[in-house]
């Protein structure tokens, strides 16, 4: 039976090593599928009581909510500004939300800013809907800005300020992204930008 079988039909030795090397990696492997030691140990474990999930503080539910709208990371090469989010305040009293943020990077000043504009387009379209505490939203975008001696900083470049009562005002699927300064209860942006 083994003269039929490939590595064994010429007789040669070395050609019968190998195959036999062969045969023997394939009963394992199939061995291996048929009885498999993990599926047995899973099933004689108990399932484990997952731990109960802590709510979140205010805070980290506004980041959240920036986070699955505008991103969670900048395009930024610099570690240091890798993280969108630097900074929320959180005003339980008033309903007050300060965020400050990194805007992206793009090819020219105008891309940059309209990509801070749509970003903040993108998140006051639904962070009310999402916050029912929040009644005022104050976004402040940050991006490193070199002056005439070559020196880099980071620096505020714009800041919006919604009310919840202006931003149930407006069509957030039709406004123009550049009007979305211009419809804000309060609107800034840095010479560097204009």
């Amino acid at each position: 039976m083994l003269k039929k079988l490939p590595g064994f039909r010429s007789g040669t030795p070395w050609k019968m090593a190998v195959g036999g090397f062969f045969y023997a990696l394939l009963l394992m492997v199939i061995v291996i599928a048929v009885i498999d030691p993990s599926s047995e140990e899973a099933a004689s474990e108990p399932p484990q009581a997952q731990e109960p999930q802590r709510e979140l503080t205010q805070e980290e539910a506004i980041e959240a909510v920036f986070h699955a709208v505008v991103g969670e990371k900048s395009n930024h090469s610099n570690e240091d500004l890798k993280e969108r989010v630097q900074k929320v305040t959180y005003n339980e009293g008033i309903g007050f939300v300060h965020i400050e943020a990194i805007a992206n990077d793009n090819l020219t000043q105008n891309a940059i800013r309209g990509g801070m504009l749509l970003d903040a387009k993108k998140l006051y379209s639904v962070i009310f809907d999402e916050l029912s505490e929040v009644d005022t939203v104050d976004l402040t975008w940050y991006f490193p800005l070199v002056d005439q001696r070559g020196n880099e900083s980071l620096d505020k470049v714009m800041t919006f300020t919604y009310t919840r009562e202006n931003a149930a005002t407006v069509n957030w699927d039709n406004v123009l992204t550049d009007n979305v300064g211009k419809v804000a209860d309060s609107f800034w942006q840095h010479p560097a930008v204009e």
